[in-house]
């Protein structure tokens, strides 16, 4: 059996903050859940007329100040309901493709100096993100101190700090690291073991 489209929920979720349209919603996923969710409004629009054939939300047409005629759903009480049972669900392990960690296996097939690059480039990004993090953090609570959402917000904005300091130390681990490869192990030229397989991860 497939498991479902965690799209709906996502939409679900943030319908709890009112009603809105695809637009609303996509600028949403854009200014709050894009740093570990995003959508593109080819899965948003869609999901949303399912969810309004599934009795979980409303649709309403209106005009906005430029005359331009858009739905705005609201979520329903078997929407809400449909959406805390999919809270109370274990989540599923994260699987992530990290081109990155892509490159870096096969590296020694490149040069040591691209390598180097791909991580100083990687560490350059890391900086400015726990940076961002860190003035969000800020906004928090000075912003939304009242807020009951606040508390679960800096729970899930803990996360991405924690996660971007640990890469930050992760990028100068591997710099040494990378720095330390014996001349002769760092070319394609070296096939002692190019016919060797990587240890397997037990999967």
């Amino acid at each position: 059996m497939p498991a479902p489209n965690k799209t709906r929920f996502a939409l679900l979720g943030l319908l709890t903050f009112g009603p809105m349209s695809g637009y609303d919603l996509k600028r949403m996923f854009e200014k709050s859940l894009n740093y570990f969710w995003n959508e593109s409004y080819g899965q948003i629009y869609p999901m949303l007329k399912k969810l309004a054939g599934e009795g979980l939300t409303g649709g309403k047409r209106e005009s906005d100040p430029e005359s331009r005629s858009r739905t705005v759903y609201s979520l329903k009480d078997e929407g809400m309901a449909a959406f805390r049972e999919w809270l109370a669900l274990p989540a599923e392990p994260m699987r992530d493709r990290n081109e990155l960690l892509m490159k870096l296996f096969f590296g020694r097939h490149s040069s040591p100096d691209i390598n180097r690059n791909h991580l100083l480039a990687a560490r350059e990004y890391y900086t400015g993100l726990a940076q961002k993090f860190d003035e969000l953090e800020i906004r928090l609570k000075e912003d939304c101190s009242d807020d009951p959402d606040q508390p679960y917000w800096l729970v899930t904005l803990g996360y991405g700090q924690n996660q971007s300091r640990a890469l930050l130390q992760w990028c100068d681990q591997s710099l040494i690291a990378l720095d330390e490869i014996p001349a002769d192990r760092t070319s394609s030229d070296n096939s002692k073991n190019e016919t060797n397989e990587p240890p397997s991860g037990g999967r």
